[in-house]
């Protein structure tokens, strides 16, 4: 399940973090083990960038610096967003909607 989005990209210029770029993001989610997939997590961010032959989605590893910068901004500005592709998902898996509700 993933929800794409624009957040805003920023630069140090002389101790300063400036506002220069928007960056196209998207992160996916899944289902939270740990729960008994009753929640969800943020299990993969990806950023479109331009490629040779035009934009391309690239994976981020869990290390890379934006990975948790996107992923607290997806949080923070998109978590309606995001359930509403959870309760998607549990719209066809009646069982893990009801484990959803016990844990909620």
């Amino acid at each position: 399940m993933r929800h794409e989005f624009t957040m805003p990209g920023y630069t140090k210029i002389e101790g300063d973090s400036l506002y220069t770029h928007d960056l196209e993001c998207a992160v996916e989610i899944e289902p939270d083990e740990g729960t008994g997939d009753a929640d969800w997590y943020i299990a993969r961010c990806f950023i479109e960038h331009r490629a040779r032959h035009g934009l391309e989605w690239r994976k981020l590893s869990k290390s890379h610096a934006l990975f948790d910068t996107i992923t607290r901004w997806a949080l923070d500005e998109y978590t309606p967003q995001i359930e509403a592709l959870w309760e998607d998902y549990l719209d066809d898996k009646p069982k893990l909607r009801a484990r959803a509700k016990e844990v909620a």
